[in-house]
């Protein structure tokens, strides 16, 4: 039997954004009926940087500026590997948020109460790891 040839990941990026209190943005998305942080897909042609505030845009509201990348979390979507990069982000300017089809709530919290709210564990280790100070 020859080998299946896997299909390259899906690539995606995010922010754990801060909002110049000292909370963080987190989105409830009504299709999985859970609380992540904001990310999103890479448009082709796109870094991962640009997707990432790109995302942090379309799904906050916010235009945030990347501070330093904390890393990647990796995990299986749709039969298919996927990574997504992140960055601690800072909010520059925040609009008004409206809620949509893909992303019901926005809630900003300090950061303790996201790590518990947050229904993955790897993007409670990247909320961990922004709060690191280096």
């Amino acid at each position: 039997m020859g080998k299946r040839k896997e299909a390259a990941p899906i690539l995606a990026a995010g922010g754990v954004v801060f909002d110049g209190r000292g909370r963080i943005a987190v989105i409830h998305r009504p299709a999985y009926d859970d609380w992540t942080l904001p990310k999103g897909k890479l448009d082709k042609g796109e870094s991962e940087m640009q997707a990432a505030i790109r995302e942090v845009q379309e799904e906050t509201a916010c235009i945030a500026a990347p501070q330093r990348f904390l890393g990647t979390i990796y995990y299986e979507a749709e039969d298919r590997r996927k990574l997504v990069f992140f960055w601690v982000m800072e909010c520059r300017k925040r609009d008004k948020f409206k809620p949509n089809r893909e992303v019901d709530a926005l809630v900003w919290m300090k950061p303790e109460i996201a790590e518990r709210r947050l229904n993955y564990s790897e993007e409670r280790r990247m909320v961990t790891l922004a709060m690191k100070r280096k």
